[in-house]
């Protein structure tokens, strides 16, 4: 069902697009919704936030498309429950399918990878726990073959260790160094406050993506702890602010809407 409702939104979105050159990309108000109910993106060419009509057609499918790198919490807290309407499941199992989700619909038109942090299982939580360099994780790949992996991936999933961001932005620096010039997104989904620190932060690397035209999406899980620096990243991504989210299919609704335009950017 989950999947279902993220693909009907994602073609919904998609009918939105138009031609317009992209600009500063900022979410609404975590507070706050469109009129009409739709969870619509802010100044990213016009493309993801309603309107439309009189741009250039899109291309097919697998003629072009984007890269999502996807940076993944797998720390102890995200075997906490999320529950909704008397159900719980563990946090990164409902993220994790939420990324499905999104991803499925536009997998012909996404190359994908990710980073999950730390790598390993129990870390003191004074260090900065190690995390794998993104060819030992799930290197980019075409969506389909991504999503195969992924699925694999938390088939046995098991969430511990602390939150090492810094090193987990180094990593992703690492992977994006080859990437285009436009059409890529990183986004990262959190419930913790970094346990550590290493120089360059994790906003000094989201900011020097956004010079080169990469945004940074934040999306803080239920539970999150430290929003002003999950913001701070946000803010030097040039997405303006973490997204907050509650319900699983509004967390499938913005991944949808974040792939989408990716896709969209890298056919311009």
């Amino acid at each position: 069902m989950l999947r279902r409702l993220a693909s009907l939104l994602l073609a919904l979105a998609l009918c939105a697009c138009d031609g317009r050159a992209p600009g500063p990309a900022t979410w609404r108000d975590r507070d706050a919704s469109p009129p009409d109910g739709s969870f619509g993106i802010v100044g990213m060419g016009g493309g993801l936030a309603g309107g439309g009509g009189g741009g250039a057609p899109r291309p097919a499918p697998g003629d072009c498309g984007g890269r999502v790198l996807v940076v993944f919490d797998r720390s102890g807290s995200m075997n906490e429950p999320w529950t909704v309407d008397g159900a719980s499941r563990p946090r990164w199992r409902v993220a994790a399918d939420a990324v499905s989700a999104a991803l499925e619909p536009l997998a012909a038109r996404l190359e994908v990878g990710a980073i999950l942090f730390p790598t390993g299982g129990a870390h003191d939580l004074d260090l900065c726990a190690e995390v794998a360099p993104i060819e030992a994780q799930l290197p980019f790949g075409p969506g389909a073959s991504f999503l195969a992996a992924w699925d694999a991936r938390w088939a046995s999933g098991v969430a511990s260790g602390s939150t090492p961001l810094d090193p987990a932005f180094a990593r992703a620096d690492e992977a994006l160094r080859d990437a285009p010039a436009r059409g890529v997104a990183v986004v990262l989904l959190t419930d913790g406050m970094p346990t550590c620190s290493e120089a360059p932060h994790a906003w000094d690397r989201a900011a020097s993506w956004s010079a080169r035209g990469i945004a940074t999406w934040v999306v803080g899980l239920p539970g999150a702890h430290g929003l002003a620096t999950l913001d701070r990243v946000a803010a030097a991504g040039g997405t303006g602010a973490s997204l907050s989210v509650d319900e699983p299919a509004a967390l499938g609704a913005r991944l949808a809407e974040i792939a989408g335009e990716a896709a969209e950017q890298g056919c311009r």
